[in-house]
Order: structure tokens, then sequence, then C-alpha cells
């Protein structure tokens, strides 16, 4: 996060990719809008985090009540309401992962960033779906398809990597709705072939990084592609798919859940039972929730590795749609043995199975996986255990401490501190002092610090070793 707070005004001192300037620049406006300057830099972040985690929030749950609709034909408003609000909860606790010293739910990895793509891929597929197959009118479908449009632009400028989930489920979409799509796309040709250009478009102008596989493609190197897809597969298969940090308990469950409703579902139709579940939009959201599956197999997580790269593979597990699977399944079963009051018993068995689920993780399971992602969820309510290192208090502390330094110096010399990352985070970004800094990934030693004085002009430059003042806690960097 602060790799990105430092490039909404200065990419110089950022690692961030500068083809994915759109987002920093969009909050470098909305900031200049509402004057918060870069001194307020920990509300600048509080604010993004405020924003897209509400942002998220609102997208998953508007996939989540469009999916569940168009699945259970006759289900009323308020059960429905309660569906996607439960899907939603899940969705914030399903996904995690473990880097460096952390295991944090991807909000919390991600909410100020510029991979709240996640959540806007997910609200341009329940448009996408909507304008397919829900009689609004065409003005109202227009509205959805510029959003969907500049959406998608902004995806893959700023991550590209969720436009490609975005064409994955409109695949299997397509393919799954083809019969009742067909007259649709003969009607209306002369938008189909625009509408199919433009991902063509995009992908090929705006991505910020380009794909191995077009390179493997152009030069017809079939069988280089091939061995390259094994050999990055079996690194994935290695540990390199972060399966042991991010595959947890409730996905199998989620998985086990939808296998035995779709197998029910085929029991029924064979033996001719009146069905009120839209058989094609269920395989829909149980042929997404698979893709959870893709970082653990060879050959699929070694084309992923090809089409992305593979640091990202990981990523997969995100597009899965298992959030919404489990509730629908829940309700389905419950939908077959009772008659009445079923939204009652929805309310009392998924928070049963969520909470069964994590005392399973917590105490028999040997990964720990889901009870570490309720463990972060619990922790995102409590500021001192996810927001900066230093409490305002030490903040004004550190400032004290500056003043001192600064009654201390010659007005004609240039001042350059040397301090701790999260004491000259403040005094670069609060106090608007010279650092030495290198970078969100590096601490560099006392001696590295000295060294490079020796390189700079003594008559110009004083350097200044700002101590840690005493009682403030210890400090581990990410690295």
């Amino acid at each position: 996060m602060w790799d990105h707070l430092f490039a909404i005004d200065d990419f110089n001192i950022s690692q961030v990719p500068g083809a994915r300037d759109i987002w920093h620049a969009f909050w470098r406006q909305f900031f200049a809008l509402l004057s918060i300057e870069q001194e307020q830099i920990l509300l600048r972040a509080r604010v993004i985090h405020t924003i897209q985690t509400l942002l998220s929030f609102f997208a998953v749950y508007l996939f989540s009540k469009v999916i569940i609709r168009h699945i259970f034909r006759h289900i009323d408003h308020l059960t429905l309401r309660y569906m996607a609000y439960w899907s939603t909860l899940i969705w914030f606790t399903i996904f995690a992962t473990f880097s460096v010293h952390y295991h944090h739910i991807w909000i919390l990895w991600y909410s100020v960033n510029y991979q709240i793509t996640l959540p806007l891929f997910w609200y341009i597929m329940a448009l996408t779906i909507i304008i397919l197959f829900e009689p609004i009118s065409w003005k109202i479908k227009l509205f959805y398809g510029l959003q969907i449009i500049l959406i998608s632009r902004f995806i893959l400028q700023a991550h590209s990597m969720e436009y490609l989930y975005y064409l994955m489920y409109l695949t299997v979409l397509l393919l799954l709705y083809i019969r009742e799509l067909s007259p649709l796309f003969k009607k209306y040709y002369y938008l189909v072939i625009p509408i199919v250009l433009l991902p063509i478009l995009f992908s090929r102008y705006y991505q910020a990084e380009k794909s191995q596989l077009f390179t493997y493609l152009y030069s017809y190197r079939f069988s280089g592609l091939y061995r390259a897809i094994l050999e990055q597969g079996d690194l994935l298969l290695a540990g390199a798919n972060r399966a042991s940090a991010a595959v947890n308990e409730l996905m199998i469950v989620a998985l086990f859940s939808g296998i035995a409703m779709l197998f029910v579902l085929l029991v029924r139709k064979i033996k001719g039972r009146d069905q009120s579940v839209s058989q094609k939009m269920f395989l829909f959201l149980f042929i997404t929730s698979l893709f959870f599956l893709i970082p653990l197999y060879t050959l699929s997580g070694g084309f992923a590795a090809i089409v992305t790269k593979m640091g990202a593979v990981n990523r997969f597990y995100y597009s899965a749609s298992l959030f919404v699977l489990l509730p629908v399944a829940l309700y389905y079963f419950i939908s077959l043995i009772i008659k009445k009051n079923r939204l009652m018993y929805l309310n009392l068995i998924i928070p049963a199975v969520v909470l069964l689920t994590f005392l399973y993780s917590k105490y028999a399971s040997p990964s720990h996986n889901y009870a570490d992602n309720i463990h972060s969820f619990l922790q995102s309510f409590n500021e001192r255990e996810v927001g900066f290192n230093l409490s305002k208090e030490q903040i004004k502390t550190v400032g004290i401490v500056l003043e001192q330094y600064r009654s201390q110096l010659h007005n004609n010399k240039e001042s350059l501190y040397y301090a701790r990352p999260d004491i000259a985070t403040v005094l670069k970004f609060i106090y608007r002092e010279n650092v030495y800094w290198i970078g969100r990934r590096n601490n560099p030693p006392l001696e590295k610090f000295q060294k490079y004085m020796l390189t700079l002009d003594p008559e110009q430059t004083q350097g200044i070793v700002f101590k840690t003042p005493e009682g403030f806690p210890d400090y581990t960097p990410y690295h």
C-alpha cells in the first residue's frame, strides 16, 4: 500500500509500473479536488481503503444477487437479498494468502491498491448477465454497456489479469447459452462484431503487461510452448502456486456442496421431477467455481503461467465463484427438505457451516488456513492490529524530536535523515524532510547510509541519524 500511496504523487520513489498510473491518476485528481495533501498520507490511506472496501462489497453483492436470482426462478426478494449478503461475507473470508510475515484476507492486502480491478470484474460480469438475460430497456442496456467498456479499459491498464477472468467467465456463459443467444446475435449482428473486436483491441493496446503466449504463437514455437507449460507447471506444483497458504477448508466445503447439488440435480432430471432451478446458470456457477483448481495442476497451472506470469498464477484462486456456490447449494437442499420458514433455516445453517469449518480448521486441519482467514477478518476491525505501526502520539513525538535536530542544523546545508522505515515514512511524507530512501522492499543498514554520505559534498549536505525514541514499538520491515 505504501508504494501506491507514494506513487500517487511521485512515481520516481515507487516500484509501480508507469503504465499502471491510471489508478494513481484517479486518486491524484480525487485528493486534489478535496484538497487532501500528501502530508495527510494516513488520511489518504483511510479514504482509499474505505471507498474501495465499500465498492468491493457492492460489486460482489450485485454479482451474487444476479447469479442467485437466475438460478432460483421463484425465490422471494428477502431470501434473495440474504443469500447475496451471505455470499458477500463469505467472499471477504474465503480468499487470502500468506506473504512474508502475514496471513491476510484479500481486502487487507489489496484495499489500497489498483487490484480493485477484481471487484470491478465481478461488477461488469453482473452487468453482462443483466444485459443478456433480463428484460430491461435499451437505454439501460446502453448505460450498462458503456460502463462495461469504460471499466474494461480501466481494468486492462490497471491490472489486466482480472480482464482475463472476465473473458473466461464470458466464454463459459456463451458456450452454455449458445442456443438461446444465437437469435440475439443474428438479430444484432452489427453490434456483435465491434463487441468481439473490443476485447482484442483493448488487450492489444492497453494492457500493462505482455503475455508470453503470443511470443510463442507468433514464432510458431509450439513444441517450445508445450515444454514451457510443463516446466512452469512443475514449478508451480513445487510450491510457487502458494496452495499451502491460499487453499482453505471452506473452499473444499463449498466445492463438495456444489458437487452434491449437481449430482442431485442430475438424478432428479433423470427421474423427470420438476426443477425450479436453472440448470445452465447453476452449471455456469459450478464451472467458474472450479477456477480455483487452475494453479493446482501441471497443465492448467503451466498454461496460466504462460498466459500471465509465474508469480501471478496464485491469483487465479481469487477468480473462483465458490463464495456463491456454498449458499446456493445449502439453500437448494433446504428447499428440498423444508417447505416453510426456509429463510430462517438458511440464516441458521450458513453460519453453522462456516463456524464448524472454522473450528475444524483451527483444531483439526493440518493447514489452519480458514481459521487464519477468520483471524485476519477479525483483525480488520482493530486499527492497531492492521493500521500504521506508529500511533498519532508517536507521530507527534517524531515531530518533536525532529525539531530538536533542526535546531542543531547549519542553515546553509541540506539535511538528509537516516531512520528505520516507519519513522522514515513519517519524516518524508508527513514532515516533508529528505530521507535516505531506497524503496519499500529495502531496509538499508547504517553502514550503507554512511558510505553514501561519503559520495556527497559535506559542505552542501549534512547526514543525520534519527534515533528511534524510547518506548516506540519494534518494527519488522516488509520485504
